[in-house]
């Protein structure tokens, strides 16, 4: 199955045409291609915008309806500060866009009926893409039950905590062992090299090699890093952002177009 990789287009009234052209690029070589599934990993948005025409909402409705007409698209949510709580709300009402919030909760794609469902709504084929993820985790929400505790204690709390979210996703992926498996993630990977040639700095959440391994997903969909590349020699990369957002980035921007099958690339 054929599957195109979007992440980091940063949608608002000020970007709308440089994110607009990076989707039309898309769109006319998906009409081509014709994938079977789509995914965004995050910061579709790039600020809270309203729902009208001045933020230029139908705009970005108009080329997700076009991608629509080729494939489903699994989207995960990006930086709370640009995806903002409840931007995605419009997406969501449109069928075949699927906004995965919850890392627990595994969707699945079926190649044969161009379908993505949940195991409530049918137990999956093997032949079923399993779809694993998330989206930006936030201190806050790791520290939720935690109080008057000090900053190395917290660092520890939040790194524990990411450990044990990405145990319990490896968790998932061994349970469906024979099916293949796409792992979509935003956020900060040990080692990864930001736009200004500058690695990630200590002080952002980030989860290490050795996390994204236990995965033993057949491909890891990045974003958050606007330069696109590998990590290590693992199936993961992040896609770049989907044109320069600010002055540091002068890398050619692009998307990944991803094989997951017999051979995969």
């Amino acid at each position: 199955m054929t599957i195109i990789h979007l992440t980091d287009l940063h949608f608002a009234r000020e970007t709308a045409e440089q994110a607009g052209k990076a989707l039309t690029h898309v769109i006319e070589y998906a009409d081509k291609a014709r994938p079977d599934l789509f995914v965004i990993t995050g910061d579709l948005f790039n600020k809270a915008i309203q729902n009208s025409s001045r933020d230029r909402l139908p705009d970005l409705i108009y080329y997700i309806k076009h991608l629509l007409k080729i494939a489903p698209i699994v989207a995960i949510p990006g930086t709370p500060t640009h995806d903002y709580p409840g931007c995605y709300a419009p997406l969501q009402e449109l069928r075949g866009f699927h906004l995965k919030i919850s890392a627990m909760d595994p969707l699945f794609f079926d190649p044969d009926t161009g379908m993505v469902h949940k195991y409530a709504d049918r137990p999956p084929a093997t032949r079923d893409l399993l779809i694993l993820g998330c989206g930006e985790p936030s201190k806050e929400w790791f520290l939720r039950d935690k109080h008057g505790i000090g900053k190395e204690e917290a660092t520890e709390a939040v790194m524990e905590g990411m450990k044990a979210l990405f145990l319990g996703m490896a968790a998932t992926r061994r349970e469906y062992a024979e099916n293949p498996c796409i792992f979509l993630y935003h956020g900060s990977v040990s080692g990864a090299i930001m736009s200004n040639g500058q690695t990630v700095p200590g002080t952002e959440i980030r989860v290490g090699r050795d996390e994204l391994a236990a995965i033993g997903a057949d491909y890891y969909a990045l974003g958050h890093i606007h330069l696109a590349q590998q990590i290590d020699d693992l199936p993961a990369y992040y896609g770049g952002s989907a044109f320069p957002v600010d002055w540091s980035e002068k890398a050619q921007k692009s998307f990944n177009v991803v094989e997951i099958g017999e051979e995969e690339s």
